[in-house]
């Protein structure tokens, strides 16, 4: 899957059909509309993915290895630990729900999750995870916070700080109500962990 989204004519099919769904909705968008959207027949279109279904969870994995990237080039950068993480959760959380929040078909595409990539979701959200717990390795390891006097591990920061971004996007109304929300969490979480400077 992956090797054949880096193909020019596959990256043209879901960038076409991320427009599609997001103008449409998945279950209101065709083959037919996304074939056109991308400039090809629908046959042609089929030669590649089977059907939606298919090319929704080709555009989340796709969607995955960009952030992927994005959040290795955060975790690789120097700063507060409190910074990066939320770099981080932006990245992974704000972002994507703001993207999907302006379709009209918001409700749908949220939907979708539980849907057709239940198991491309908790992959994201471990995604998130592991790189917010590296972030926190690597802070622990520079002396700059301290996760033993805390009795918790670094994956169980990360995996509390992505539980209570799921509980805050189900109450906020607003992808700035949401990163305000989640700053604030952070910085909960993370500050006490600080070393306090000689």
């Amino acid at each position: 899957m992956q090797a054949r989204d880096r193909d020019p004519k596959a990256a043209a099919i879901l960038e076409a059909a991320f427009q599609t769904f997001f103008q449409y909705g998945v279950k209101r968008a065709t083959m037919d509309d996304i074939a056109r959207a991308a400039g090809m027949s629908r046959p042609a279109l089929y030669l590649v993915y089977k059907n939606k279904a298919d090319i929704f969870r080709a555009c989340v994995l796709s969607m995955m290895d960009d952030l992927r990237e994005r959040l290795a080039g955060i975790a690789s950068t120097t700063g507060s630990a409190e910074a990066r993480i939320m770099q981080v959760a932006r990245a992974g959380i704000v972002e994507p729900h703001e993207t999907i929040g302006a379709s009209a078909h918001a409700d749908e595409l949220f939907a979708l999750k539980s849907e057709i990539g239940a198991d491309l979701f908790r992959d994201w959200m471990k995604l998130i995870e592991a790189t917010i717990a590296e972030i926190l390795k690597q802070e622990d390891a520079g002396g700059r916070i301290t996760l033993g006097a805390a009795g918790v591990s670094a994956a169980e920061i990360a995996a509390m700080i992505t539980d209570g971004a799921e509980g805050f996007k189900l109450r906020m109304t607003s992808a700035e109500e949401l990163a305000r929300r989640l700053e604030t969490f952070i910085r909960l979480m993370i500050g006490p962990l600080g070393v306090p400077s000689a």
